[in-house]
């Protein structure tokens, strides 16, 4: 089978970084208000998604300030000074 010499690579956007992004896109913008609960159950049917992928997202999202997580495991978006969220970003 002859493969062409010049052949670009399929670029492959993980569903894990697709739904970071989208996720860190509505806090930044308020589509997620401060304080206000995530379930991952909604955001992934939101998103089309499997729960694996948002779990994943909220981690990330949770080490760069963004989320918090309570001692019962309740995730809400933190509540951020537009300064800080100037310098998170």
């Amino acid at each position: 089978m002859p493969i062409p010499v010049r052949v670009h690579p399929i670029s492959k956007v993980l569903t894990r970084e697709r739904a970071l992004t989208t996720i860190r896109a509505w806090i930044v913008s308020g589509t997620l208000a401060p304080g206000e609960a995530i379930c991952d159950d909604e955001l992934a049917a939101a998103l089309g998604v499997s729960r694996s992928p948002v779990r994943i997202a909220l981690v990330e999202l949770q080490c760069e300030g963004l989320v918090e997580r309570s001692p019962t495991g309740r995730v809400s978006v933190t509540a951020l000074a537009v300064d800080d969220l100037e310098r998170m970003i």
